[in-house]
């Protein structure tokens, strides 16, 4: 492994952890302050558009230092990312968590309101957004 890819794997996933940490907070305030204040669906709007501007702000701050990616790494990053991100979840979700296959599922149906299939686009997004197209 080539120094510059060493530094972007520490890299992405020590912004990874950041995010992971972000978006629990974000989702602790969505539970616990936005939904007793605005009703649960909007609530998950506000917290989506809130949890996907972080996760392009934690990008752009954790890699601008990182110039000169090619195409090809930022799609792997994108792809990293967000395959850790679902990983986790389904796996905490279900084994920690207890919840069912399907009420995990059920989280990405933008039909009845669900946002985070935004949200991981927004984190897929994020490399390009934060390193330029």
């Amino acid at each position: 492994m080539s120094p510059q890819s060493s530094r972007l794997a520490a890299r992405a996933a020590g912004t990874w952890l950041a995010m992971l940490a972000g978006m629990v907070g974000n989702g602790y305030l969505r539970e616990f302050v936005l939904a007793p204040r605005l009703g649960a669906r909007p609530a998950a709007a506000l917290s989506a558009a809130t949890g996907g501007g972080l996760l392009v702000g934690l990008a752009w701050v954790c890699l601008r230092g990182l110039p000169g990616l090619r195409p090809k790494q930022r799609a792997a990053l994108s792809a990293g990312w967000v395959s850790a991100t679902v990983a986790c979840e389904f796996g905490f979700g279900r084994y920690a968590a207890g919840h069912s296959w399907e009420e995990l599922i059920q989280n990405y149906n933008l039909a009845e309101g669900r946002w985070w299939p935004l949200v991981l686009a927004a984190l897929g997004a994020a490399p390009l957004a934060a390193l330029g197209a």
